[in-house]
């Protein structure tokens, strides 16, 4: 903890004198709260941080559904609707290309619009072009369509998985809030091929699009409803909340330079 402290105070220093202006303490500084407050699972379900923990887990067994429940039996259905196992597989790799797609568009917007606004925007795209996907029976406008839904999806994996989710919990409780998401999201991913394989066999590849745009649309709910905004939000203001304070906007500080 003295090593600690030295580097930081060395830190303040150093970024007060490049700054040329005093450093304002934290209102409840991590170093403070560290020893009272880490390595407790219950915090994740305290008054200031179930709904973060709700929006993470709802996030994740989306994503894991949607990946593993639709994405992965493309060529299936594609099967099933009269295409040729080589056929479905060279239209399924073109709509695989919307994943690296995706994921560079997630990392361009994410500080440019925001983590919160991504995670709506698209979940919406996604909806829409997943609702579209049962009605087409011309194999290109599938691929287009196939294409656009996969590129919208990994917008939100790349967001979600690398920087939302994460952020959403204080630094003491971030592997633990990240890790109980991400166990939750992976148990559904158990779970979705059964439910896959008996929503196909019920009403095809409607029914299986339905389930997922529903989830898509809880989803949009819960980020509207429970989701903060974490771009460019100073750690400190995260760590508030384990305090019951309140997340605020990140104040602007003009650069140095």
């Amino acid at each position: 903890m003295d090593e600690a402290e030295r580097v930081l105070k060395e830190i303040e220093s150093e970024v007060e004198r490049s700054s040329g202006r005093q450093l304002e303490p934290a209102n409840c500084p991590a170093r403070v709260r560290a020893s009272s407050t880490a390595d407790k699972l219950s915090e994740l379900f305290s008054i200031g941080m179930i709904r973060r923990t709700i929006t993470g887990s709802v996030i994740l067994i989306t994503l894991n559904t949607v990946i593993y429940g639709f994405i992965a039996f493309l060529p299936s259905f594609m099967v099933r609707q009269g295409l040729t196992i080589t056929t479905s597989l060279n239209y399924v790799t073109l709509m695989s290309f919307g994943g690296p797609v995706g994921a560079l568009i997630g990392m361009w917007l994410a500080d440019r619009i925001g983590r919160r606004p991504c995670m709506i925007i698209f979940s919406f795209a996604a909806i829409c072009f997943g609702a579209i996907y049962p009605n087409l029976v011309d194999p290109t406008y599938i691929t287009l369509d196939g294409f656009a839904l996969v590129t919208s999806i990994y917008v939100l994996v790349g967001v979600a998985w690398s920087l939302y989710v994460p952020e959403l919990f204080p630094t003491v409780i971030r592997m633990r809030g990240a890790g109980f998401c991400n166990t939750l999201g992976r148990m559904f991913t158990i779970l979705t091929p059964q439910i896959t394989t008996l929503l196909y066999g019920l009403a095809g590849v409607t029914a299986v699009v339905s389930y997922v745009v529903a989830l898509l649309l809880l989803q949009v709910i819960v980020v509207l409803a429970f989701g903060v905004e974490t771009k460019q939000v100073p750690l400190e203001m995260l760590e508030d909340e384990l305090a019951g304070g309140r997340l605020m906007e990140a104040p602007v500080v003009a650069d140095p330079r």
